[in-house]
């Protein structure tokens, strides 16, 4: 993806806020980027503006992400979850890294703050060969997973892996992949990796209710 302010931008939000269906959300997301842009360019300089989007691109990220936030509409779906027994193929992520970036063993020593960045290899448990995580625990649960003797397969879902809509935000339907599935010989476990500070958050309640 060239590295156009828009795309800079884009990267921002898409990287910081997963649970946005990017997919659907897309021609919003890069509408208001391209306001926020256009402001710019009135109020500063070519090289300020420059240095603005390079310095500040995550700031201006925020910003647009909480004005979709406030402007939202998060409603009870009207529909009802149907559970069927089927078979379906796992899907692929799609990663893509820094060219210069070298893919890492999955036990590999990272610092927290580029962990995002990187694609972990060489898994023999996971359902796929490459993977990428949004934080240090995660990537430890993969290592802890691929080292237990109980686990069997594990899986991190690829998005629309289960197709699983849990809220109604913009007025689509907002789905949401849990982070890890896990199967040993009795058990099928669905994992989400959250922090002491967000257990007790409404989203993260809501998610468990997904089980």
């Amino acid at each position: 993806m060239p590295e156009s302010p828009e795309n800079l931008i884009f990267y921002e939000i898409l990287n910081n806020n997963p649970y946005i269906d990017y997919e659907d959300n897309e021609g919003l997301i890069y509408k208001l980027i391209s306001q926020a842009i256009r402001y710019l360019k009135q109020v500063r300089s070519e090289n300020d503006f420059n240095k603005v989007i390079l310095y500040y691109k995550k700031d201006i990220a925020r910003k647009i992400y909480n004005q979709m936030s406030i402007n939202s509409e998060v409603a009870t779906p009207e529909y009802a979850i149907e559970i069927r027994k089927a078979s379906s193929k796992i899907l692929s992520h799609g990663y893509s890294k820094y060219k210069e970036d070298e893919i890492s063993e999955y036990n590999a020593s990272v610092a927290g703050y580029e962990i995002k960045d990187k694609v972990f290899d060489y898994y023999n448990k996971a359902c796929h060969t490459e993977y990428k995580f949004d934080s240090a625990p995660e990537q430890i649960l993969a290592i802890v997973l691929e080292k237990d003797p109980k686990v069997l397969k594990w899986l991190r879902p690829a998005n629309k892996q289960f197709n699983i809509i849990w809220r109604v935000i913009w007025r689509e339907g907002t789905r949401h992949n849990h982070d890890f599935v896990v199967e040993t010989d009795d058990t099928i476990y669905i994992i989400e990796v959250k922090s002491y500070k967000t257990i007790n958050d409404e989203d993260v309640k809501a998610k468990k209710k997904l089980r």
